[in-house]
């Protein structure tokens, strides 16, 4: 064969397996690029969510110790505005309904074992109790020390875990995540006050 020949031969092989190199290199870091990518989109939400998780439990316990002060009020130079009631009213309103868009951004974007499901239940009701001791002109049972108090710190310890540590469901879709959500909101009062007896009878110091 005419060595001048065998020289283009080798130098297009040099030049197709150059090519084939970069365009492989190129195809591998867009896709390393791309996870990463979506692994830091997913830390920032991770991180967003659990401020907010941490700003919705401030919330629930200033709005619950303010409640508490007027219902023990027994000083004639306090004076509780008249509105005040209705104003922590609203506020507890918002927490619920801050805390129902955190159960549904955890529904549909991670996955959750039915541990975590009824965990979020529970802090759904355990939420739910702000709102409905102000309506009914009674205490929070978790604004003073207590098993209540303990068992709705327990709580939110875990939910803070549900948050910052349970994978991330890449094929979630909108059945899937109805499924979830519903099997939230299936916790009821009753379960609630089952799982509170229940932290009572293991924890007896409290």
């Amino acid at each position: 064969m005419n060595p001048l020949y065998v020289e283009l031969l080798k130098a297009g092989l040099n030049l197709l397996i150059a090519l084939v190199t970069i365009s492989l290199g190129w195809l591998i870091g867009q896709r390393l690029t791309v996870r990463w990518n979506l692994i830091q989109k997913r830390r920032e939400t991770d991180i967003t969510n659990i401020q907010q998780f941490y700003s919705l439990y401030g919330e629930f316990k200033e709005v619950s110790k303010v409640w508490r002060l007027i219902k023990q009020n027994s000083d004639s130079d306090l004076m509780v505005p008249a509105d005040s009631r209705w104003s922590l009213l609203v506020r507890a309103c918002e927490v619920e309904s801050k805390n129902e868009a955190i159960m549904v951004k955890l529904a549909t974007e991670r996955q959750l074992e039915e541990k975590a499901l009824k965990d979020l239940g529970l802090f759904r009701q355990a939420i739910q109790t702000l709102r409905e001791s102000i309506r009914d002109n009674v205490e929070v049972p978790f604004a003073s020390r207590g098993p209540e108090y303990m068992f709705f710190n327990d709580l939110a310890a875990r939910i803070a875990s549900i948050i910052s540590s349970s994978s991330w469901d890449a094929t979630s879709h909108l059945k899937t995540a109805g499924t979830r959500l519903e099997a939230i909101a299936n916790v009821r009062s009753p379960d609630f006050k089952t799982a509170l007896d229940s932290f009572r009878k293991a924890h007896p110091e409290y």
